[in-house]
């Protein structure tokens, strides 16, 4: 039914496409829903692969939550047969020309028929309950800007932005390959179109569809067609942008305005970062929505000033209102600068967003990059900023009897493991960090953590902590092992040391063994530990059970696990623990399978010191 349903929409789609783009290069077309649970959509000669993920979820807590969506993955797909189908390209090297492409078309279909503001994603018809759920946390969504320009602007702000067109062997940053092709592929065809104007880029389209119809198309046989279209020598701007690894950042820093016989004379303070330009439209806004729009030639300065005279007084400016060229920071495109009032989840690719709650908290964020809190009641305040991939600074505050709190330096750890791939490939595999901190007793700490999953399935920490003429160490590894199909063995070795100096609250604790953490009074401590845990996961169960349509029962995971512990301050006198257990961990998914939840129900066996069987339960972090 669902896939039947999608369906109805596919000769609007491709009526659209034919008309601007040429007729559909088939004589049928096949859309069959494939078997595998994996949410992956793909295209082949005459024939659409839609993922069964996609069904099992589309009216997951609402009815049609994730009908938007599919149809945009359905216009991505169908646009293949004219881009990467119906013209061939060098997949290797220039398969931007097939994925890029056809974010453009389908993109561009999408936002006529569904509009480009706003949230357009998560849109629903009728009021329901589960339709407040997901338009509270995903109504704000925008297939663009979130969906598309969000992810370029991650990967230029993790400095790993390389050309869109390049052969794999000198990809350096692989992971974000699809982001590269698909998403800033699109913004930067989004970039030329503007350049050139739409109506000749649009000819220049559909020519290059009609004339390779069967054939390669390369990426200079389409400069040569778009320049031929649009009259313009674009050199600079596939130098730049396609094979090249351009990049900006545009700003408004402020602007004078001064009363004059004929109205109004602005002077625009305006900034530039980067190693390329593109023409940028400057949108002056007034009372009663009056507008007036320029055009600004950024000349590769970092501060340039800019004089325009306007018939009404100017409230704010806005650089590139459509965001219709690539820039790395929306942040500083306006100004006054912009601040929106969260009631619900919100994402703005240009503001800060600001939250409150009847206590008076309140906290401003930009994307993930820096935020803070404050908290009037606690007498508390917390804030952090990232800077891109090499690191973070944290940090709070409270005034108790004293002022505490702590500091923390962050840098991140990559690693380039191998992957069948010539292109380089980098994983985050830990973090190393510093710590001060006043508790009211000042403390330091240096943290070591790791996390592997491409190579390897590791993870663990280790740690130095420094306090009253005290210190301590502790280290923790699990490592995961492959017995067989869904039959992953893990061990976790954990280790703990405290000096005699060292204020007992900082003493190891043996939470480790489930029994002892579920104990009245928590875990105990000691000024050593060791502790070992032996865990079998078993083949998952994935019954794919709707809870009333609310939310999804969509995997059940058992394992099986031995633990074991010591505690002492005497050699001589040690304190040790043992258990065995099972316990199911389950997914739970809701909003379309976007929101993803796991549980934990178990049992575990004290065996030393012997106790009853405890059941537990709870929600894991």
């Amino acid at each position: 039914g669902g896939l039947r349903a999608l369906l109805t929409w596919a000769p609007e789609i491709l009526a659209w496409y034919e008309e601007r783009f040429g007729p559909y290069p088939f004589s049928r077309i096949l859309v069959v829903e494939h078997p595998t649970d994996v949410g992956v959509a793909m295209t082949a000669e005459g024939i659409v692969f839609l993922p069964r993920w996609f069904f099992a979820r589309e009216n997951l807590t609402a009815s049609n939550t994730l009908t938007r969506l599919g149809l945009y993955v359905l216009a991505h797909e169908l646009a293949h047969f004219w881009w990467g189908i119906g013209t061939g390209v060098d997949f290797d090297a220039e398969n931007w020309l097939s994925e890029g492409l056809t974010q453009y078309l389908a993109i561009s279909w999408y936002e006529e028929r569904f509009g480009s503001e706003g949230g357009n994603l998560f849109v629903f018809d009728k009021k329901g309950l589960g339709e407040e759920l997901v338009s509270y946390y995903l109504g704000f969504l925008n297939l663009r800007e979130h969906l598309t320009e969000l992810p370029y602007l991650e990967l230029a702000f993790l400095g790993f932005d390389e050309a869109v067109v390049k052969p794999t062997r000198e990809v350096r940053y692989d992971q974000v390959t699809p982001d590269r092709l698909y998403n800033k592929g699109y913004l930067v065809l989004r970039a030329l179109a503007h350049l050139v104007g739409a109506d000749a880029f649009q000819q220049a389209l559909r020519r290059a569809a009609q004339e390779f119809r069967g054939k390669e198309l390369t990426v200079a046989a389409l400069k040569g067609i778009v320049e031929e279209e649009s009259g313009q020598d674009l050199q600079r701007f596939f130098a730049d942008w396609v094979w090249g690894e351009a990049w900006a950042d545009y700003g408004i820093a402020g602007f004078r305005q001064r009363r004059t016989e004929e109205g109004y004379e602005i002077e625009l303070t305006l900034t530039y970062a980067g190693t390329g330009t593109l023409p940028v439209p400057v949108e002056l806004r007034g009372p009663e929505d009056r507008r007036k729009t320029l055009r600004w030639e950024p000349r590769g300065e970092a501060v340039e000033t800019l004089t325009v005279a306007t018939d009404f007084p100017v409230r704010e400016v806005v650089l590139d209102p459509e965001h219709r060229v690539l820039d790395t920071d929306r942040l500083n495109n306006r100004w006054p600068r912009r601040y929106v009032w969260a009631m619900r989840n919100e994402l703005p690719l240009d503001a800060y967003v600001v939250r409150a709650d009847p206590s008076g908290a309140f906290a401003l964020q930009y994307l993930n990059r820096f935020g803070f809190a404050v908290y009037p009641q606690e007498r508390a305040a917390e804030g952090w900023v990232r800077f891109g991939r090499t690191g973070a600074l944290s940090g709070w505050a409270q005034v108790q009897e004293s002022l505490v709190g702590s500091v923390t330096l962050t840098r991140y750890l990559w690693a380039t493991p191998r992957t069948g791939s010539t292109a380089t490939y980098w994983e985050q595999v830990g973090a190393l960090s510093l710590t001060l901190a006043r508790l009211p007793e000042w403390a330091f700490g240096l943290g070591l953590s790791w996390s592997m999953g491409v190579a390897r399935a590791c993870a663990g920490s280790a740690s130095l902590l420094l306090a009253e003429g005290g210190y301590g160490l502790s280290f923790s590894h699990t490592e995961l092992f492959a017995l067989g199909p869904h039959l992953y063995p893990t061990l976790t070795l954990s280790l703990g040391f405290a000096s005699p100096e060292l204020p007992s609250r900082f003493w190891p604790t043996l939470a480790e063994l489930r029994f002892l953490a579920l104990g009245e009074e928590g875990a105990p401590q000691a000024q050593n530990k060791a502790a070992a845990v032996l865990g079998l996961w078993l083949p998952p169960i994935l019954p794919a059970y709707s809870l009333a349509q609310a939310a999804l029962l969509s995997e059940v995971r058992p394992r099986l696990f031995l633990a074991a512990g010591q505690l002492w301050n005497d050699p001589e006198d040690r304190s040790t623990f043992l258990e065995v257990g099972g316990e199911v961990w389950i997914t739970l998914e809701a909003l379309g399978g976007l929101l993803v939840l796991q549980g934990v129900v178990g049992l575990t066996w004290p065996l030393l010191p012997a106790g009853p069987v405890l059941l537990y339960f709870g929600l894991a972090g």
